[in-house]
């Protein structure tokens, strides 16, 4: 009830401040999704999570959760810590039991919004996005956010259609390390910048 309560009261508060627009739909698969997104600001976390009609739970940098009321909001909204800039094993074990409970994770893949091109279109993912999907079986969702978080700033919310990835099992075990680099990057960030091209 007071998820609820908070998420109209987040999702007014947006709507006043922004020109939020959303292409696709929202409706995400019953049981276990994988909401894959790009990093544009620290306005996304609270975005995607009003914008979704199910409850999500999803990985937010823990430097968020040290900012007064903002990070008992994120984890009123359900987010869980993941340190940035190394592998965060506790996150991950988090997300795969989360997922694994049926429960929509949202991810954002490039750890930082460092990793934009110049022009903003998404960077480089991190390997941990395609672990997640490869170990939980989810599908992936994914979600490009375009636009300025400034005063009534248009931001569009463009949602893709769900897609499982393709199996890594066959790999050599040498090549593993390679072959999630180029799930995350070029089979999961790929439809995300896709999504984010389109949306001009």
């Amino acid at each position: 009830m007071l998820y609820r309560g908070m998420r109209v009261l987040v999702r007014a508060l947006y709507s006043f401040l922004f020109r939020i627009e959303v292409r696709g739909s929202l409706r995400l698969p019953e049981g276990p999704s994988l909401v894959v997104a790009n990093h544009t600001s620290a306005w996304d976390p609270p975005l995607v999570g009003v914008l979704f009609p199910r409850q999500l739970r999803y990985m937010a940098k823990v430097e968020l959760f040290r900012v007064p009321l903002f990070g008992g909001l994120l984890r009123m909204f359900g987010a869980f810590p993941v340190t940035r800039g190394q592998p965060d094993r506790a996150a991950i074990r988090t997300a795969l039991e989360l997922l694994r409970s049926g429960w929509p994770v949202v991810v954002f893949p490039e750890g930082t919004r460092a990793s934009r091109a110049p022009d903003g279109r998404p960077g480089p993912a991190r390997r941990g996005v395609a672990y997640l999907a490869l170990l939980s079986g989810a599908p992936v969702v994914p979600v490009a956010i375009r636009g300025e978080y400034r005063f009534r700033g248009r931001v569009v919310v463009s949602v893709g259609e769900p897609f499982h990835v393709a199996a890594a099992e066959a790999a050599a075990p040498d090549r593993i390390r390679e072959r999630t680099a180029e799930l995350a990057d070029g089979e999961i960030m790929a439809r995300v910048r896709a999504l984010w091209d389109e949306s001009r």
